[in-house]
């Protein structure tokens, strides 16, 4: 008889505890059967109002009804949500009238006051960082132009390139063929202003191979070693910038070029 006391006190507890549980909010469960905790503040025809249950202070959200199953409410009450249907085509006609009518003046509502439960997710966006450069080599006697072309390998941290320089020498052909990686940063998004993620400064770093191919009296030398090299471009739009770099390759001393940078892929 005391075992059974004993239970009988265990179970009201354990209901006891439920029960503070389930008046904590009230509960959406949607048609899909996953639920939302929030505070429902009004029904109408057609749609839920509600806030979310731990952002209170924070805006109002509209849900259609036709997108919940059911409302469990903070006392534990439950309510299904069901579409009317008149029996007869009269009925039929003015029901949906009236429907055309209150879809009309909820739309015109969450326009006016609602806040959208929608957000862009720019975080998790890919950045349009594959710049092609054009390049002026700043301490190069002979006028050397080099063109550069990036592609992505790891989202927001990685691309690959191609480098072309043209040194413009009478009476030689002289051209440096390079071929690297270029792990890069922006810095908007390093502070976490990733609407504009694809403006502003990036700074990258340069490592991989080149090789300088010499034509000069019909006889042509090829030779090649590792490259290095860091730089920074500051794209004005999403599509123009200035760029600043500087790298080594082999054992030349280190070179510095400057120019312009489109993004158009």
């Amino acid at each position: 008889m005391a075992t059974s006391f004993k239970k009988i006190i265990v179970i009201i507890i354990i209901f006891s505890s439920l029960s503070s549980v389930t008046k904590a909010q009230d509960v959406l469960v949607k048609n899909d059967k996953s639920e939302i905790k929030v505070k429902v503040t009004e029904l109408s025809d057609l749609t839920i109002k509600y806030k979310k249950w731990d952002n209170q202070d924070g805006p109002l959200y509209n849900i259609a009804k036709s997108d919940v199953f059911m409302i469990i409410y903070a006392n534990g009450q439950r309510e299904i949500m069901k579409q009317t249907q008149s029996m007869t085509s009269g009925g039929t006609q003015t029901a949906e009238n009236n429907s055309r009518k209150d879809l009309a003046s909820s739309l015109q509502e969450t326009v006016n006051n609602a806040a959208i439960d929608t957000t862009v997710d720019y975080k998790n966006i890919k950045m349009k960082y594959k710049p092609t450069r054009f390049l002026y080599w700043l301490d190069s006697p002979p006028t050397t132009l080099g063109i550069q072309q990036e592609i992505r390998i790891i989202k927001n941290t990685l691309n690959i390139g191609t480098q072309i320089d043209f040194f413009f020498v009478s009476g030689s052909s002289k051209i440096l063929y390079s071929f690297y990686a270029s792990p890069y940063l922006s810095l908007n998004r390093l502070v976490g202003n990733y609407q504009n993620q694809n403006k502003g400064l990036f700074i990258n770093g340069k490592v991989g191979y080149s090789s300088l191919s010499v034509q000069y009296e019909g006889e042509t030398t090829i030779d090649g070693g590792l490259m290095l090299g860091f730089g920074s471009d500051y794209f004005i739009s999403k599509s123009f910038g200035l760029s600043l770099a500087g790298f080594q390759y082999k054992n030349s001393k280190f070179l510095f070029q400057a120019g312009v940078c489109i993004g158009i892929l």
